[in-house]
């Protein structure tokens, strides 16, 4: 009983220790954006914001992409049967 008792004590050590790892990255991170809005003098939501116009322009480049492969493709194949 006691053994298991101290096994315990141990897990609940060492996932304190894992929280507390994580707990200080998270305020690393939190800091990091702090300061990036600082630096870029805009609003969390004008943040969230360019972010996303940002997400959207990279999709619509990717789509972009896969539509000239496309084209490519039927173009390689049309000129393969002159």
């Amino acid at each position: 009983m006691q053994r298991e008792i101290s096994q315990r004590d141990e897990q609940i050590a060492a996932l304190k220790d894992k929280l507390q790892v994580k707990e200080d990255l998270l305020q690393q991170k939190e800091g990091r954006i702090q300061r990036l809005l600082t630096y870029t003098k805009l609003s969390e939501e004008e943040m969230q914001e360019s972010i996303q116009k940002d997400k959207l322009i990279a999709e619509a480049i990717k789509s972009t992409e896969a539509m000239r492969k496309l084209i490519d493709s039927f173009w390689c194949s049309y000129k393969g049967e002159e």
